[in-house]
């Protein structure tokens, strides 16, 4: 399933971005 792993990898990311823009904003 192409698409189902891409998917965990969009989620993968968004995460990533996610936990930076915190770890931004809480310093």
């Amino acid at each position: 399933m192409p698409d189902l792993s891409e998917n965990l990898v969009h989620l993968k990311w968004l995460l990533k971005l996610v936990d930076f823009r915190a770890a931004g904003e809480l310093s």
